[in-house]
């Protein structure tokens, strides 16, 4: 995949990107914890540079199989979001995340970064 943007992960968490001409799809799976947290944070600043350097209007997070992710890697989601929401508009690109109604912490979680972020980011159940 061009960019950058390829397959990657540790033991028990995995990230699939699939890029489009105006689009790039994400799915994240298994658990993202302290072993993951740099890999996805790397990736994040991968994704985000692809995206503004080829003009993509929409990034979407498949989350329906991510079934932890720990504190740090929260924290990189909101980094990489406030760096899309301080993009210029015509630069900027919505993320949207899909997020697994029976994992309850998804949608405390993206809930609470929704909120400051709404300007750029939607959360799908």
């Amino acid at each position: 995949m061009s960019g950058g943007l390829t397959t990657v992960g540790v033991e028990g968490f995995r990230i699939e990107p699939q890029a489009g001409a105006t689009a790039i799809a994400v799915k994240l799976s298994g658990n993202c914890d302290s072993q993951a947290t740099s890999l996805l944070d790397l990736f994040l600043t991968t994704l985000h540079d692809q995206a503004v350097g080829t003009s993509v209007k929409t990034v979407t997070l498949d989350c329906q199989d991510l079934y932890f992710m720990n504190s740090a890697s929260l924290k990189a989601f909101v980094t990489w979001l406030t760096k899309v929401k301080v993009l210029p508009a015509p630069q900027r690109y919505q993320v949207s995340v899909r997020t697994n109604r029976n994992l309850a912490w998804q949608s405390r979680s993206f809930g609470a970064i929704q909120r400051s972020a709404i300007e750029v980011l939607a959360v799908v159940e």
